[in-house]
């Protein structure tokens, strides 16, 4: 049984918050659930869940507020964070990056993250890959679901400059998750810089056709591609511009 407790506001600390992004403003519409929290080695508790909740509160001139104790300690704090925060409450794919981010800030290897986070250490590489190559206005555009996670994991393979014009080409022609990975796979496999100048116009040649049921996830420019690599014949320039007109 979780007991709620009664805490000083001055106890109470919010240094994760920015593990949680820019979703810490004020909020007016808040249910008065109990803060989570966890007890320091100072005496002091650092907030696990409830940050919005807390600034309100606090803005609103309260004393006090109402609080549960989580037992974690450490870095088990910052597992906890996410576990207080799971993806059925607000947790988003950048917070469970900054907190990978952080645990291996504190010297955690891969595998210890993955142990302590009780995951795979494929999504502890992942969300490290978006914490450290991701462009932060792509970190943004995915704390607010305006960006897939898999097209984000597709992005931090390209370098910074085209990870932006690439997102903006996704965003402009409004693909779908499925859509951009196609374009990202194909342009990814380009042989030179004027298909991938032609796919950049036109990421939709990059689509398959949709009256085939059985057709490849890549589009006929990318059949085409596919077709150059596996018998290491060139790409006919007439060919190559047809699948763009």
């Amino acid at each position: 049984m979780m007991l709620v407790r009664e805490l000083q506001v001055e106890q109470l600390e919010t240094s994760f918050a920015p593990l949680r992004g820019a979703r810490t403003d004020l909020d007016s519409n808040l249910a008065p659930m109990p803060l989570r929290v966890a007890e320091r080695d100072d005496g002091q508790f650092e907030i696990l869940d409830g940050f919005k909740r807390f600034a309100q509160w606090r803005a609103d001139g309260r004393a006090t507020v109402p609080v549960v104790i989580e037992p974690a300690t450490d870095c088990a704090v910052k597992a906890a964070l996410l576990q207080s925060n799971s993806p059925r409450k607000t947790a988003s794919a950048m917070d469970e990056a900054r907190v990978v981010l952080s645990l291996a800030n504190d010297n955690l290897s891969v595998p210890a993250i993955a142990k302590l986070l009780r995951r795979k250490q494929t999504w502890v590489d992942r969300r490290l890959s978006l914490a450290r190559r991701l462009l932060p206005e792509l970190q943004a555009r995915l704390d607010a679901g305006e960006l897939g996670f898999s097209v984000a994991v597709s992005l931090v393979s390209f370098p910074s400059t085209e990870q932006r014009r690439l997102a903006e080409v996704i965003r402009r022609h409004a693909l779908r998750t499925r859509e951009a990975e196609a374009f990202l796979i194909t342009y990814r496999a380009a042989p030179d810089a004027q298909t991938r100048e032609l796919l950049l116009r036109d990421p939709i040649a990059a689509q398959p056709q949709a009256s085939h049921q059985d057709a490849s996830p890549l589009g006929p420019t990318a059949r085409q591609l596919e077709k150059h690599f596996d018998t290491g014949e060139a790409l006919p320039e007439p060919l190559l511009v047809a699948a763009f007109s």
